[in-house]
């Protein structure tokens, strides 16, 4: 269908009259591109836009650029100036064909790998055309066309001989797979089919001997596009070509536009086709054969930059980007849904001949009359969009307007137009040009006829606002009036209401409301004090009147200012100059930055500037207007914007966020990978002062865009900004999540919001392990110091009992050298008085031997016991098998004691402790147990000696705290060995005492 509609182009001539509105917006080295001739151009998945000059390649995202220029010094840099082809891999990285080779650009090292040519000391263009996981698809200058596993680093040669000069109209080379899966080779003259998979090759354009169709000729640019029709560029125009049907079509001109040097071509999504020309601009061509063109035009910025179009890209977003060779980038952005200004250009026909538009008065349904400041009233066919009048004084004339100046132009209710000018009123009297002029003083006196602005008191009379006070001119009389009470007074702006009140403006001194009766200005209420009134818009709905002034928007109702909104609420400006309601009720505003949208609902305004299609900034008072189809108009310095409401829409684009930039502790930081591709960063706890910069990937909002933005974990609140850059200072460690998100040009939030995962990692002292260390460290130091106080508490004790043990056995000692010395002479003393004595004689003495000799026996034993002589001199098994042959001497008990590997002889302090402890044991068992057995056995297990002992008693139950003074001595005296002390019994089941005293070294020395 396409290629029939091709044919049918130069048989029908299509109207120049597109409906597409397309805003231009320059973009040049002024903003930071490296170079103004740009021949290589990309989108990627990121968002991002490239462009490879003539001096380096760039990256751009709306904002700001980012060059990278040529340094092969640099093992990681970019290898050659000339940019002129770009690829993007699966996983986002970027192959790069220069004048000097390959490049591949990695995107998370954000640098460059360099492959060189096969002679690397003359290196070669090349373009790269087709890339998959493995392999890129590459022509060499040099060495023709190769793929090239970039993985293994190994390429094969594909074909050879196939390579051709580049020049400046061809700097890149225009090989590409096509849509039928095989190779279209671009030849120095023609093409080349070549099947990979069979090497079957054919020509087309060629002057091969086997070309199959057309004449040799040097393609520019093959275009493959959607519906399978290839279009080539070349010097002589276009031509359209279908490898099905085998054949084509030249065209050298598009709706009599000439297509000589055209140099490249490109498919929108839509399917249109957007071709660059060597000196005719820009052109489109739609999918119903449709042409648009795109020229530069004299002082006009929403146009080309030139009309030479070196390179054209359309994005897969629908811009288009297009190189005006060498002057940078002119993007074309679709725009039919905001604004459309008439603009002035100096010297253009058919324009404004003024560029301060101050009044507009839709005439009929065709014409708008265009009041300015200094070239009279300028009639603009709506039509055709073009002046085709101008309506200006002539001296010579009386019947024109008296003056170029023109202020103020006023349809009455009897259809009389009326304009207000520099030099007096005038009156349309139709015919042409001709027009009644009326004069407040002689006409010669022009400075006293200065009137500013007009309007209607009655179906008779005007009010006539004027620099010298205000006047009712009778429409019948033709004559003024002068109110009295405003004589030489500057009326900026008068306004009359149905309820027969009069609303007006003293320059810059107030405004106010009031009635005239009997000609005598009567006021009644002072509006705005300091300040000027501009409009009054009445509100049906909401039974107010709206007030535009130099401090804002007021809100009149019941006789007083309910509100006033300024910038503080949204407003673009304070200095609102006209007003008009749209059929959903909302208040547009004229102000001295641009145009505004208000809903009185929900109190929010909506601001437009320039990059949305206005005339300017600034606009006047007393040049707005809304015609009959609903169109609203409004004048400004540099011409007038007119629109439908209803089509202007907002603009939903979600913007997406990258990150650009990170500086740690004001430095920029070192991370080993590039921050814009890194989710999760990790930082020692000194690196914690962050700045952050970040940028919305937005080419419609003209840098318009706000940001949201906070740190999960720090804070909860979003910060709005329209700064793209954050810093937060010693931030403490933790886990945090920085998140921001943007809003495009028109306000409307985007729903994806940038995170990255940030760890501050804590001191060493503060974390876990460090912490659990010093944890365990304590607790160990707690445990050692108790130890050492357990250790010192008991030696402290053992001292104790060692000195009590001590003082017993001393006073054992000492208790039995006096037994011995004293008691035990006396004794033996006795037995030998008594020996001495006749036994018979005296039957008494007879009596006493006995008990004398079982005293002197318990003395001996008792003196055995307190100090042991058996114990001193041979050791301490000999005592105990002492001890036990003075048991088994009873015929009631039996003693059995068993030596198993256990010293022989030991310190005395240790013996005289163990013998002792067997001493109670013993002692308690004759006392208490009614017992016929005891068990004593010495023992060396491990590291310890154990002493176990048994009998066969009674036994007791053993209760906490409540040990006879016995077992505590027991008990004191294995304390003082370091030793412990178990007891095993139960009432009738015998004792059973295991005694574990620490081996000591060298102790049977």
């Amino acid at each position: 269908m396409r290629f029939a509609v091709l044919f049918l182009i130069f048989v029908v001539v299509i109207p120049d009259l597109f409906a597409q509105i397309f805003r231009v917006e320059r973009i040049g080295t002024e903003q930071g591109l490296s170079q103004g001739s740009v021949y290589a151009m990309l989108k990627d998945s990121r968002g991002f836009l490239w462009f490879g000059t003539q001096d380096g390649l760039n990256r751009y995202d709306g904002h700001n650029f980012k060059v990278y220029y040529s340094d092969p010094d640099q093992p990681r840099g970019l290898h050659g100036s000339f940019v002129n082809s770009m690829l993007e891999a699966p996983n986002g990285d970027l192959w790069i064909g220069t004048d000097y080779g390959l490049n591949l650009y990695r995107r998370q090292s954000d640098d460059f790998v360099y492959f060189p040519t096969k002679n690397a000391k003359t290196p070669e263009a090349c373009t790269p055309f087709a890339v998959d996981q493995q392999f890129v698809w590459y022509w060499s200058e040099e060495e023709g066309i190769l793929k090239m596993d970039y993985v293994k680093k190994k390429k094969q040669l594909i074909l050879a001989g196939v390579s051709h000069n580049l020049g400046l109209l061809a700097v890149s080379n225009a090989t590409k797979f096509g849509k039928d899966g095989k190779l279209w080779v671009c030849l120095s003259k023609g093409l080349m089919q070549f099947d990979t998979a069979t090497r079957e090759t054919r020509y087309f354009f060629s002057n091969h001997p086997q070309n199959q169709l057309g004449n040799a000729t040097t393609v520019l640019k093959a275009l493959h596009a959607q519906d399978g029709l290839v279009y080539l560029s070349h010097s002589l125009g276009i031509t359209v070509f279908n490898p099905q049907l085998n054949i084509f079509k030249n065209f050298t001109n598009l709706n009599q536009i000439d297509l000589r040097e055209v140099y490249d071509l490109a498919e929108a999504p839509d399917g249109d086709i957007w071709i660059a020309t060597g000196g005719n601009g820009l052109l489109r061509y739609s999918k119903e054969g449709n042409v648009q063109q795109f020229l530069h035009k004299k002082n006009d910025s929403n146009s080309l930059s030139n009309n030479t179009i070196t390179t054209v890209y359309v994005s897969n977003d629908g811009l288009v980007w297009a190189n005006p060779d060498p002057l940078g980038i002119n993007l074309l952005v679709a725009s039919g849904n905001k604004f459309r200004s008439i603009k002035y250009v100096s010297e253009a026909p058919n324009a404004l001949n003024d560029p301060n538009v101050r009044t507009l008065l839709a005439v009929d349904k065709t014409h708008l009359w265009v009041g300015t400041e200094q070239g009279g009233i300028n009639v603009w066919n709506k039509q055709s969009g073009q002046i085709e009048d101008y309506i200006t004084h002539h001296p010579s004339k009386d019947k024109s307007i008296p003056s170029q100046s023109i202020y103020h132009l006023l349809r009455d209710q009897q259809g009389q137009i009326w304009v207000a000018t520099y030099n007096g009123l005038s009156r349309y009297t139709g015919g042409g040009h001709n027009f009644e002029n009326f004069f407040l003083t002689k006409p010669q006196n022009i400075g006293e006829n200065i009137i500013r602005c007009l309007s209607e008191w009655d179906p008779n009379h005007l009010l006539v606002g004027t620099e010298n006070g205000l006047y009712i001119f009778d429409k019948i009389r033709k004559t003024f009036i002068q109110v009295k009470g405003l004589e030489g007074v500057n009326i900026l702006w008068v306004d009359c209401t149905d309820d027969g009140k009069i609303w007006l403006t003293r320059f810059n001194e107030s405004a106010w409301k009031g009635t005239i009766h009997e000609n005598q200005w009567r006021a009644e209420e002072c509006i705005l004090s300091g300040g000027n009134a501009l409009s009054l818009l009445k509100d049906l709905r909401r039974k107010c009147y709206w007030i535009a002034t130099n401090v804002g928007l007021l809100q009149y109702k019941n006789g007083k200012v309910m509100q006033k909104f300024s910038t503080k609420d949204g407003l673009g400006n304070a200095y609102v100059y006209g007003l008009l309601l749209d059929q959903q009720q909302n208040i547009w505003l004229s102000t001295n930055r641009g145009l505004s949208s208000f809903n009185p609902e929900s109190k929010k305004f909506r601001n437009y500037q320039m990059n949305d299609g206005l005339q300017g900034y600034e606009f006047n008072n007393r040049s707005y207007l809304v015609d009959n189809e609903g169109y609203f108009y409004f004048g400004g310095t540099n011409g007038f914007t007119f629109f439908r409401p209803s089509e202007v829409r907002t603009n939903t684009f979600q913007p997406q966020i990258q990150l650009t930039e990170l500086e740690i502790n004001d430095q920029p930081a070192n991370i080993g990978s590039y921050i814009g591709e890194t989710k999760s960063l990790i930082l020692p706890f000194d690196q914690n002062t962050l700045s952050l910069s970040y940028v919305a990937l937005d080419y419609l909002s003209n840098g318009k865009n706000r940001y949201q933005y906070r740190l999960v974990g720090l804070e909860d609140a979003w910060h709005e900004t329209e700064n793209a850059f954050v810093r937060y200072v010693r931030v403490p460690h933790g886990q945090y999540v920085f998140e921001v998100k943007a809003a495009n040009g028109d306000g409307f939030w985007s729903d994806a919001i940038y995170r990255l995962n940030l760890t501050i990692a804590p001191p060493f002292w503060q974390t876990w392990w460090f912490i659990l260390i010093n944890v365990v460290g304590v607790a160990a130091l707690g445990m050692v110091l108790f130890r050492l106080r357990i250790r010192q508490l008991e030696l402290r004790q053992r001292e104790r009992l060692d000195l009590v043990v001590r003082t017993q056995e001393a006073e054992r000692k000492q208790l039995a050298t006096e037994l011995h010395d004293d008691l035990g002479m006396r004794l033996s003393t006795l037995q030998m008085y008594l020996s001495e004595i006749d036994m018979v004689q005296n039957s008494r003495v007879s009596k006493l031997r006995p008990i004398l000799e079982d005293a002197i026996m318990d003395i001996r034993n008792l003196l055995q016991d307190l100090n042991p002589k058996l114990l001193f001199e041979y050791g301490l098994r000999v005592a105990v098998e002492d001890l036990g042959e003075k048991l088994n001497v009873m015929d009631t008990l039996r003693f059995e004691l068993l030596w198993f590997d256990f010293p022989e002889k030991l310190p005395e302090a240790i013996e005289i402790n163990l013998f002792r402890i067997v001493q109670e044991l013993v002692s308690n068992t004759l006392k208490h147990a009614k017992a016929n057995s005891i068990t004593l056995q010495f023992l060396q297990r491990d590291d310890q000696w154990v002493i176990l002992y048994e009998d066969n008693g009674c036994g007791f139950e053993m209760k906490p705290f409540s040990s006879g003074f016995g077992l505590q001595n027991i008990e004191n005296r294995v304390r003082l060995l370091k030793g412990n002390l178990y007891f095993d019994t139960a009432p009738l089941k015998g004792v059973h005492a295991t005694i574990e005293i620490p081996y000591q070294k060298n102790a049977n020395l």
